[in-house]
């Protein structure tokens, strides 16, 4: 995947709320802040259907499916689904994360980071007539076509418990607190606590039409080994457009990410990356 495309802009026009699909993802594999399904009621299910193209795979300031630098741009398809149980608060999902294009494709998936699998499980309290919302989420991070003798471990597990709360006001607020951590010993070394505040509005254009800018920020705060490392603070700004098309909603945008990297220029720690969602609710 090369180009820009309008899913940037989801991400450059001021804050982007914490979650949601292919939000500006500085939060967990993409699903971990991808938020929580909206409440079901008793006339509907409560499924959500989402499918999202983009450029480069973004998570907390990384380009993940890179080959050697943060403008290799391999393409990223991330279909998801969540279900929201009836009006109890209580949801759970699935995200997935698959490289379209690249040499390194067959690499990444044998090293346990191609073909991701998201499974989350989470709990939303609303307040204030829904104005605030506090969430409790936890997320499993697996890779269950990784090589033992590459990844250092039969299929790799990560789990992330997160405490979540957003306000929404003039604008929408958000900030998740959350702990990365391994599950097999072969992985330890990358633990650490997670701050994501990340503010959002959105503009109507019309009445199917709004413009969404947004931005997001991150600080990684290590709990074992190097405590100086790369891609500890991360931002992205984002611009996006939602087209409301009744039960579907479409979000191209286009975004701007930048994490610190040692021995890197400036420009060579941010990448311009674009994406299309769509969602179906049910």
């Amino acid at each position: 995947m090369g180009l820009v495309l309008v899913n940037a802009i989801a991400t450059l026009m001021l804050l982007l709320p914490a979650g949601g699909t292919m939000d500006s993802g500085n939060g967990s594999p993409a699903s971990a802040e991808t938020g929580s399904a909206q409440m079901g009621s008793s006339s509907s299910p409560g499924l959500t259907f989402t499918l999202d193209l983009a450029t480069a795979y973004q998570f907390r300031g990384t380009n993940v499916f890179q080959s050697s630098r943060q403008q290799d741009f391999h393409g990223l398809l991330a279909p998801g689904v969540s279900w929201a149980v009836g009006d109890t608060g209580l949801w759970v999902g699935y995200w997935g994360a698959f490289q379209l294009n690249g040499p390194n494709r067959r690499d990444l998936v044998l090293e346990g980071v191609g073909h991701e699998t998201d499974l989350s499980l989470g709990y939303d309290q609303e307040l204030l007539e829904g104005d605030l919302v506090l969430g409790a989420t936890l997320v499993a991070y697996l890779y269950v076509f990784a090589d033992p003798e590459e990844a250092g471990t039969r299929m790799p597990l990560w789990i992330e418990p997160m405490a979540s709360v957003t306000w929404d006001t003039a604008a929408t607020l958000g900030l998740v607190l959350s702990y990365f951590t391994h599950v097999q010993e072969a992985l330890v070394g990358y633990d650490y606590v997670y701050v994501n505040p990340s503010a959002s509005r959105s503009i109507p254009l019309g009445d199917s039409l709004s413009l969404e800018p947004g931005c997001t920020a991150g600080i990684k705060l290590w709990t074992g080994g190097d405590r100086e490392r790369d891609n500890t603070v991360d931002a992205t700004a984002d611009l996006t457009l939602a087209i409301d098309a009744g039960p579907l909603t479409l979000t191209p945008g286009v975004h701007l990410t930048w994490t610190n990297l040692e021995a890197v220029s400036l420009a060579g720690e941010a990448f311009v990356w674009g994406s299309v969602g769509a969602s179906l609710e049910w």
